[in-house]
């Protein structure tokens, strides 16, 4: 069967998810976490806002209050608390065991949606969310070094708190998302994102540091512009078509090729090692995605 439109978006955002992914470990070498997603968000908003005015200046009034909050709480979940975990998460365990573990994502999707949305809940896909576990195992399981599987543990528990938040706020989302003007539901998304974002380093009174770091000649701006956003924005683009176009099920295993190609460029641009471990891991844990959605 030829690919159509969702196909090719799913699978596009995967490697414009990569190449963002290489992009957010190196800036998260010198900007913390929760301060760099925010950056991203803002990035990503302020790029929503002439796509919404040129091609859905109208669209506003179709929104119901009900559609308005659902996004809200979508972008609040998986825009700005899944992003922050998963960029936590990538800081310890490098882009290549951060991209094994993404593989979870998937099988939280097929368990919300089977929760949220009605759809079986099978064999197969308890079979395949197995052996995704195991693949993540074998990935990143440290030898012998309490120092070193403490802090990879922290990794991997960030990694999975992230991956239950993104999945659950996209299947939140979907029934609005396929109903709603597309580039103005993104918008509603981010801003909740950003807002909760600025509402977070408020509380804790880091705020004003944040916008003198990200003003500072020494913050990589062009590579957070260029590196993330520009992408970020497209990719987030693309998945949301995809999962617009797609089941849930077959859009989260397209995305979920994002895996190998993280894998390569971390190789590539990081010099992370591409060892046993990883490769098994990964073949693993995308064979257990396959089951899922099979």
């Amino acid at each position: 069967m030829n690919p159509g439109a969702g196909e090719i978006c799913s699978v596009a955002c995967a490697l414009l998810w990569a190449i963002v992914t290489i992009s957010l470990k190196r800036a998260g070498e010198t900007v913390p976490p929760f301060e760099l997603n925010l950056f991203k968000n803002i990035g990503i908003a302020m790029l929503l806002v002439p796509a919404v005015f040129f091609f859905e200046f109208d669209s506003w009034k179709v929104f119901s209050s009900s559609d308005i909050w659902i996004l809200v709480l979508s972008g609040v979940v998986g825009v700005c608390i899944a992003d922050w975990f998963l960029l936590a998460s990538l800081n310890i365990l490098g882009a290549g065991r951060n991209a094994i573990l993404d593989c979870l994502y998937s099988p939280f999707v097929i368990i919300f949606a089977w929760f949220a949305l009605g759809e079986q809940l099978t064999l197969n896909r308890i079979g395949g969310g197995l052996l995704v576990v195991a693949g993540i195992l074998i990935a990143t399981l440290p030898k012998q070094n309490s120092v070193k599987i403490k802090k990879l543990s922290r990794g991997i528990v960030y990694g999975i708190v992230a991956m239950i938040s993104m999945a659950g706020a996209i299947v939140l989302a979907k029934p609005v998302l396929e109903k709603t003007p597309f580039f103005a539901a993104m918008e509603i998304r981010m801003l909740a994102g950003v807002a909760s974002g600025v509402f977070g380093l408020l509380a804790v009174g880091k705020f004003r540091m944040f916008a003198k770091r990200s003003t500072s000649p020494e913050f990589p701006h062009l590579r957070v512009w260029v590196g993330i956003c520009l992408p970020a924005f497209f990719a987030m683009c693309l998945w949301i078509q995809g999962y617009r176009l797609l089941d849930a099920s077959l859009a989260s295993i397209l995305n979920q090729t994002s895996t190998f190609f993280i894998l390569v460029l971390a190789y590539w641009f990081l010099g992370e090692k591409l060892n046993v471990s990883k490769v098994l891991g990964a073949l693993v844990a995308f064979g257990g995605v396959a089951i899922v959605v099979l």
